[in-house]
């Protein structure tokens, strides 16, 4: 689900970055965002923009790097697969879902696709996962994604960060490392 938003959001970027409008500037006063599902602090200088259950953070461009943050619930979690998340999950099967997620929402089916990493993490206190991929856009531009992720009683949340392999996901990965370990969800009553 999170990987089909990132290509829809990707395009309606490219339209409101056309307009100039939904982008925000993050300055010290605004790094802690909050929305009704969670909290985190962005990165000084960034441009953010928000659509309610995602958002978008990018310093230079959302085609030269991008850190996204995605709610969904559990029964939305991985739509091409048809499958749902649950909290009995462990984050190895979270993962291997989100992984194949990703590659059923290309038409091609990512076959140069590399799973660099694939971890258990904590974050916010939840058992998680970190997944570090490579891959070879057609022009043969080369990009890498590491996303995060979990799921609680309230859905799944998932946060990403992509950039071109050469020099900025190196440069940028700093600021995402910073943002998941700043992170929280807002907890249900």
């Amino acid at each position: 689900m999170f990987y089909i938003r990132i290509i829809s959001i990707s395009l309606s970027l490219l339209l409101l970055s056309a307009c100039g409008g939904g982008w925000v500037k993050v300055n010290e006063q605004g790094r802690l965002y909050q929305n009704s599902y969670f909290a985190f602090k962005a990165p000084t200088g960034w441009m953010l923009q928000d659509d309610g259950e995602s958002i978008q953070l990018s310093k230079d461009g959302p085609d030269l790097q991008r850190i996204g943050v995605i709610y969904s619930t559990s029964k939305e979690a991985f739509p091409k697969l048809k499958k749902e998340a649950s909290v009995d999950m462990l984050p190895s099967e979270l993962a291997e879902l989100t992984i194949a997620e990703i590659r059923a929402s290309q038409d091609n089916g990512m076959p140069g696709m590399e799973v660099v990493s694939n971890q258990p993490v904590t974050i916010d206190g939840h058992q998680g996962f970190s997944v570090h991929i490579r891959y070879k856009l057609e022009s043969g531009l080369r990009y890498e994604t590491k996303v995060n992720g979990f799921v609680t009683q309230q859905g799944l949340y998932a946060l990403y960060y992509r950039a071109p392999t050469l020099h900025y996901f190196n440069r940028d990965q700093e600021a995402y490392q910073s943002l998941v370990e700043t992170f929280s969800i807002k907890r249900s009553s």
